[in-house]
């Protein structure tokens, strides 16, 4: 990489608090109803850390935030998040690994007949996702710095941008017991493959002002 491109950190631990408002949920279309299920999560919490090229991060339900305190309405989601991400040179590897327990069919309303809104949706309070994955990322210029948008642990000193090739891969396993008193048990194991192709671009505005945008398909 050009130095008149890219300037290293090598002393800087970057912590970063961040909310989003991302959940796994599952459709399912049968000749009589369509199922949307969802987990009771409005808002989760993440706290990552990162040092050179290495960065470590928790998501977690926080209970008290406003959305996530609706669970006589609609049960309790229990949710939690790892991830790592590791860069060398063009390469960025991110691992992730989760899981989540608690989901409330959403759309009640169009599956059972006479529902009052008033009442609970449909639990499911037996269900739970376990996921883990990754991807794995390319970037074809070497004087584009993607750390320097997503951990802020290097400096893009011009504007610059880069295609960038990720092969993305996840294993979800889904268990699903049935009402307590009973012994209905149900597990599935999937596995999602992706190849996507992008290009991101960072506007440096001045020495310590810089802003990125990118697309993949």
């Amino acid at each position: 990489a050009d130095s008149l491109f890219l300037e290293k950190d090598d002393s800087l631990i970057v912590l970063k608090l961040s909310f989003n408002n991302e959940y796994e949920s599952f459709t399912q279309q049968t000749e009589d109803y369509f199922f949307d299920i969802r987990p009771n999560v409005a808002w989760m919490s993440k706290l990552s850390v990162s040092y050179r090229f290495i960065s470590a991060a928790v998501s977690y339900k926080i209970p008290f935030i406003p959305g996530n305190e609706d669970n006589d309405k609609k049960g309790t989601t229990k949710k939690l998040n790892f991830s790592f991400r590791f860069s060398s040179g063009r390469w960025t590897q991110d691992l992730h690994l989760g899981k989540v327990k608690g989901f409330y069919l959403h759309n009640t309303e169009e599956v059972i007949q006479d529902w009052d809104p008033d009442d609970p949706y449909f639990q499911l309070p037996g269900l739970t996702v376990y996921r883990g994955g990754g991807s794995t990322t390319f970037q074809l210029n070497r004087n584009y710095s993607f750390k320097a948008i997503s951990t802020q642990t290097q400096r893009q000193l011009k504007s610059c941008g880069s295609p960038m090739f990720t092969a993305l891969y996840d294993f979800y396993r889904i268990d699903n017991e049935g009402p307590p008193g009973t012994d209905r048990y149900q597990r599935s194991d999937n596995f999602e493959g992706l190849l996507s192709a992008g290009y991101y671009y960072t506007f440096v505005l001045k020495s310590h002002w810089y802003a990125g945008m990118g697309a993949m398909a």
